[in-house]
């Protein structure tokens, strides 16, 4: 089975209703995806795909870890990451493209969807904008000591020193707002 065979769903010849299929998401998945924020990770990925007639519904809930770089500290760590979303597969004889990311379109004879990139996109937006250690115990920075101390010795103090040259232009303009 080829790697993308493997978060393929076949559902021609599927009875209408629902059906449950179940992806591991892990290092394999991730490697398969170039130049990416996540190359390993831990997670399900759980489908429930409702069949009707001209229609796919899948709700689909992603649980698990992805390991990351801490934007703080820059070292490598679990993220929780929880996603749950919905997806759409209308039939068409054109070649349609939806506007909206969450439908999509296949000729009325394809028997499958592969899954694969659309449940890597959705992990990879999950992700918050900001990735660092969680905090710890008294919201203690669970970060790399030795990176917070050198981070902690160029980090500038909230003084902030001004050119005496622009006090004087100011002092001329706040004479001139004056009068």
């Amino acid at each position: 089975m080829s790697f993308s065979g493997k978060y393929t769903i076949q559902f021609k010849g599927l009875k209408n209703g629902q059906h449950p299929y179940e992806f591991e998401l892990n290092e394999k998945f991730f490697a398969f995806f170039a130049n990416t924020e996540v190359d390993k990770g831990n997670l399900l990925a759980k489908v429930l795909m409702f069949k009707k007639t001209g229609l796919l519904e899948l709700d689909m809930t992603i649980q698990g870890t992805v390991n990351v770089l801490c934007d703080r500290c820059l070292e490598k760590f679990d993220l929780p990451l929880n996603y749950q979303g919905c997806l759409f597969v209308k039939f068409s004889e054109s070649e349609t493209e939806s506007e909206d990311p969450d439908v999509i379109f296949l000729h009325p004879e394809a028997h499958q969807i592969d899954l694969s990139g659309y449940l890597y996109e959705s992990i990879i937006l999950s992700l918050p904008y900001r990735k660092v250690h969680p905090e710890g115990k008294k919201a203690q920075i669970t970060c790399n000591p030795e990176m917070i101390q050198k981070l902690k010795k160029i980090v500038v103090t909230g003084k902030k020193e001004t050119d005496p040259r622009w006090d004087k232009l100011k002092e001329l303009k706040e004479d001139k707002n004056e009068h």
